[in-house]
């Protein structure tokens, strides 16, 4: 019975606080593996309990997670400027331990975005990707080129526009010249 109580009332604190932003991540972890824990002593199901909070599992999981830290890193994770939801998909994304070290030193020292990290992990895991991420970039760009062409007009000033040309021609040579010598 009164594992019936703690479910409803982990239930409610956890549905009010996925509508704050401030509410600390670790915090929140701890109250989701608890409800966790209740939900299995109670025969609840996780497609049920996304059900009654409105999240999506991966969310939930994601959140969760962020109990693996080691508490010698926490500080040093609070203090780097990684957000939470950032640091919880580094872990949840990483194979290795090594791995996570690499991944949130470098998106510390870079100051990377979250889709940025994510993409340093599908680097590491496959380095072939970022010659397939950016020749999407290269297509993406051929597309806008296409556009862009045909919007051209006499009555319009390109001269920043053909210096930024310039710009990115130089920058274009720059990494062919990098890519031939990698053959």
């Amino acid at each position: 019975m009164e594992s019936k109580i703690m479910y409803k009332v982990f239930k409610n604190e956890l549905k009010s606080i996925f509508g704050r932003e401030k509410y600390d991540m670790l915090e929140r972890a701890k109250l989701i593996d608890n409800y966790f824990r209740l939900c299995k002593e109670n025969n609840i199901s996780v497609r049920q309990v996304t059900r009654e909070l409105g999240v999506d599992r991966s969310t939930l999981y994601r959140t969760r997670s962020l109990l693996k830290i080691p508490e010698s890193h926490i500080m040093q994770l609070r203090n780097s400027g990684l957000e939470y939801e950032q640091i919880a998909r580094i872990l949840c994304n990483t194979k290795t331990k090594k791995e996570q070290d690499e991944v949130f030193k470098r998106s510390i020292a870079e100051k990377m975005t979250g889709k940025e990290s994510c993409s340093l992990i599908a680097e590491i895991h496959d380095p072939q990707k970022v010659a397939k991420h950016f020749n999407r970039i290269l297509l993406s760009f051929d597309r806008e080129l296409q556009k862009f062409e045909n919007k051209l007009h006499p009555d319009i000033d390109f001269s920043r526009v053909i210096l930024k040309i310039e710009s990115i021609e130089s920058k274009l040579t720059e990494l062919k010249i990098k890519i031939e010598g990698l053959k």
